[in-house]
């Protein structure tokens, strides 16, 4: 059986545009890849609600229920 983790956030107004340009960056070509990775995970996404890059951010992985 499959299961699917999300996880939603917002990032502080109090940030910087290049903090925030740096998280994304980390998100998209460290983070993301790295959990692709991870035996088990089939997808890795991550989407912008409402509020641009700000705001509303969701991370959803979709994992198989594998047991080592």
């Amino acid at each position: 059986m499959a299961a699917t983790y999300v996880r939603r956030f917002n990032l502080k107004e109090t940030l910087t545009n290049q903090q925030v340009a740096s998280f994304w960056n980390f998100l998209q070509s460290e983070f993301i890849p790295s959990v692709k990775r991870v035996n088990g995970v089939d997808d890795c996404r991550v989407f912008a609600g409402q509020g641009a890059l700000r705001a509303d951010i969701r991370l959803i992985v979709d994992m198989d229920n594998v047991r080592t």
